[in-house]
């Protein structure tokens, strides 16, 4: 299966206007642009600190980034309404900056827009799980995460894990490691189906070893020098088959 051909999302944009109201003031109201009433698919992924701090340098507060297979005519004027088929999830974002090329998501040509998030639900919240050291180590080796998280932090890791997805219902998260040596790990206990992004670092040293669960589609290949970064896309089914989403 291609991530690319099957984005999980769908978006819905809106642009800002100004409207008279019977006062003689004027007032913001949204349109829906006619192209986007059926939904565009679209991915939905929290934004990186990087991004982040990149953004909140020129005064601007990003929360996620939306990716799209074409380039959509965004700016922010718009609000993106984005809709997770499989939970029923409806969140709200604001448009902070127009469509980019962005191959740091290791799905070919793809757009991004960054955006900030505007719901009432907390659902960014960011779960730091220290350092994974080997199994004979001290700080233990598996992680769970809530259904409201969406990105797992689990700092250097080396040794053996495992990161354990039940009892929630999780169906994105964004997963970040810096490796400081060999490292293996496994997934645990899903209870349905989830997109898993993996964003995997090297350490000032570098040349360390990930080794993946059995993954459907092939064995994932990480960049190996010093303070590189791999993006690996996981998909799991619901029904105990994990894909790894090459390109």
């Amino acid at each position: 299966m291609s991530l690319l051909n099957n984005f999980p999302h769908t978006a819905v944009a809106k642009i800002r206007q100004r409207s008279r109201d019977n006062l003689g003031g004027s007032k913001d109201v949204f349109a829906t642009l006619a192209s986007w009433r059926s939904g565009v698919a679209c991915w939905q992924q929290a934004a990186r600190e990087s991004e982040i701090r990149e953004f909140d340098k020129r005064g601007i507060s990003v929360t996620d980034k939306i990716y799209f297979t074409t380039r959509p005519d965004l700016d922010e004027r718009h609000t993106l309404t984005v809709t997770n088929p499989k939970t029923g999830t409806v969140n709200t974002y604001e448009v902070r900056s127009h469509a980019e090329p962005d191959a740091t998501a290791g799905l070919g040509v793809v757009y991004r827009v960054m955006a900030e998030y505007k719901t009432t639900e907390q659902a960014h919240e960011a779960v730091t799980a220290g350092t994974v050291v080997a199994a004979s180590g001290t700080a233990g080796g598996s992680v769970s995460v809530a259904s409201t998280f969406r990105r797992l932090e689990m700092g250097n890791v080396s040794g053996t894990g495992t990161i354990n997805l039940s009892p929630y219902s999780v169906r994105d998260i964004e997963v970040t490691l810096t490796l400081t040596g060999d490292y293996s790990f496994s997934f645990s206990n899903p209870d349905a189906a989830a997109w898993i992004t993996m964003v995997v670092s090297q350490d000032g040293t570098g040349y360390h070893e990930l080794s993946f669960p059995s993954l459907e589609g092939g064995t994932p290949a990480i960049e190996l020098e010093p303070d590189s970064t791999t993006v690996v896309f996981i998909y799991y089914d619901g029904q105990g088959t994990y894909y790894f989403d090459q390109r």
